[in-house]
């Protein structure tokens, strides 16, 4: 089998996609902290559209050579990815890593591997491997340096937050031959051949994974179109050309050697206006993430292109503390979807750059998505009986409550322009139905403790992934204190249906399963859907077939990009 098409739903401006705090991971990753599919007989339920098309800027004849610098939001924490969560990480190792295949708008392609096969019960793969590929440090590719990256994930020294979860109940992998390697799983993992396509699984060196041990972090050592050069922090990382690329993923590119450009170069610049300030001077040639309020600017500047790219995952999602007052009230949840407006939210916090979420846990960029946007048709009028009905009644001050409980409202989220206008626009309709909300902006470890402990009623959750296996890790009671179970709500059934997803192999089946979760999720009203997240870079004009990266749709792509 050399090709195994997963229909994902597509959507994107230049291209279609592939975040909870502004950093990590699914294969996924989490957004703005964000994995996704069967074997052989297995696969998502078709696309309600035909997939896209990756769309690149028009390519004739590539010019060699040139330095690209990629203005990035933040500096990234590691190239290691058996360790490493962050988005940013993959921003730069989408170009020091392959993988062993290539999710090409929904089509798995072969790359380092060529070809595989799934036994009928999904417990067992074996794949075929390419020939004559080499490491940046000259040793081999070959069956067992895929061994080595499987076995080196789930040792428990790695402590890897992700890339265990995406290889799943993987119980051992055997080297039949040099370029032959076959994986055994305790119970089917239908996600998997997905999984393994994702930058989240690449292929890295395990010499060097040997050689530098911890420093292996700063030293990264693929088989991709670039090579690590240096890195200095809070400055800069530097990659340059590999001049012996030869193995694209098949049928994917028009090149089938080196990369065009001769260097990349990722440039620090968190302050927006700097980073937008340096593209339009022409220090450098692409600014990653413009402000929603920036776009129509560059839309309409003949200077630059825009690629807005949809990303599937949770989109951005608001989680319900079910177990904190007032919020632990099933009522008062549900009000707060009576006043929730996507529509609204689009356009107060985001410009309308970013579309309406029409879904619970899912974005409609998702495989297995169900459109359940009927179901809470925003009304205050609504909002305020439903509390009424339950006991919540006006106090003096205009503020509900009940039994003594005043309605007040605490919302966590990370320092976003963007969710600081949303939560301000809310908090505004909240007011109407008699609710206060507070809202309290974190970063880093602090924000995570916080949410993790239960001090919110509401909090910021984005993450990137593309099967919806992955709801697991962010939904099951298992992860509430522990993992990025905001909601803190449990549920025996709901645990059930997150579990028998991972591995159900019937399509019929496995489609039942998560569209009862989309829908228990808002029956219960533990999340809030507000928009689906976006990636939007602006490009320079004279930049040639870039792309965001299939199928995430995060990652901005330049094996064949370059200069006009």
């Amino acid at each position: 089998m050399n090709r195994k098409t997963i229909y994902l739903i597509l959507t994107g401006t230049l291209f279609f996609a592939a975040c909870a705090s502004p950093a990590a991971v699914p294969a996924a990753v989490p957004a703005a902290e964000a994995a996704t599919s069967a074997p052989a007989a297995t696969s998502a339920p078709a696309a309600t559209s035909a997939p896209a098309a990756a769309t690149t800027a028009p390519v004739d004849v590539p010019k060699k050579g040139g330095s690209f610098v990629h203005g990035m939001v933040r500096e990234p924490d590691m190239m290691d990815i058996h360790a490493g969560t962050s988005r940013y990480d993959r921003q730069v190792t989408i170009h020091i890593y392959d993988s062993l295949l290539f999710n090409f708008n929904g089509e798995l392609v072969p790359w380092l591997a060529k070809s595989w096969e799934a036994s009928a019960d999904g417990l067992t793969y074996t794949f075929k491997l390419r020939s004559g590929v080499k490491f940046h440090d000259n040793t081999p590719f070959n069956a067992q340096a895929v061994k080595d990256n499987w076995d080196r994930i789930l040792n428990p020294e790695t402590k890897s937050p992700q890339a265990v979860a995406l290889l799943g109940p993987l119980l051992k992998s055997e080297v039949i031959d040099d370029l032959t390697i076959r994986v055994e799983f305790s119970e089917p993992h239908p996600d998997f051949l997905v999984n393994i396509a994702s930058p989240n699984l690449a292929i890295q060196g395990p010499a060097a994974m040997m050689k530098f041990g911890a420093d292996y972090v700063r030293n990264p050592v693929g088989t991709g179109p670039f090579i690590f050069k240096s890195w200095e922090a809070k400055q800069t990382i530097i990659l340059e050309r590999n001049p012996d690329y030869a193995w694209p993923p098949e049928g994917v590119t028009k090149n089938k050697g080196p990369a065009y450009l001769d260097k990349i170069t990722y440039q620090f610049i968190p302050e927006d206006g700097t980073r937008l300030a340096a593209l339009e001077k022409g220090d450098i040639q692409v600014a990653m993430r413009v402000p929603p309020q920036s776009v129509a600017g560059f839309q309409s500047n003949s200077n630059f292109q825009v690629l807005n790219s949809k990303l599937p995952g949770t989109g951005v999602m608001m989680n319900i503390n079910a177990n904190r007052p007032p919020t632990n009230d099933l009522a008062v949840r549900k009000a707060l979807l009576y006043l929730n407006n996507p529509i609204e939210i689009s356009r107060v916090g985001y410009f309308d750059t970013h579309s309406p979420h029409l879904g619970s846990l899912l974005s409609d960029a998702n495989p297995f998505f169900k459109d359940v946007s009927t179901m809470y048709p925003f009304s205050v009028e609504k909002a305020i009986q439903t509390l009424e009905d339950a006991g919540w009644k006006a106090g003096a001050d205009g503020i509900r409550e009940k039994n003594g409980m005043k309605a007040n409202l605490t919302y966590i989220g990370f320092p976003s322009p963007e969710t600081t206008r949303t939560m301000e626009y809310m908090g505004g309709i909240y007011k109407k139905a008699g609710l206060s909300l507070e809202i309290t902006e974190l970063d880093g470890p602090s924000i995570q403790k916080a949410r993790r402990e239960g001090d919110h009623n509401i909090a910021h959750l984005t993450y990137i992934f593309v099967e919806p296996s992955f709801l697991r890790n962010l939904f099951h009671s298992d992860q509430i204190g522990v993992g990025f179970n905001f909601t803190h709500w449990r549920d025996r059934r709901w645990d059930e249906l997150l579990e028998n997803g991972t591995s159900e192999m019937d399509i019929a089946k496995r489609t039942a399963i998560y569209e009862e979760l989309q829908q228990t999720a808002l029956e219960q009203a533990v999340i809030i859907p507000t928009v689906y997240q976006h990636q939007i870079m602006a490009l320079a004009k004279n930049v040639k077939g870039a792309l965001l990266y299939p199928v995430f749709g995060e990652y901005l792509w330049l094996y064949e990009a370059s200069f006009e």
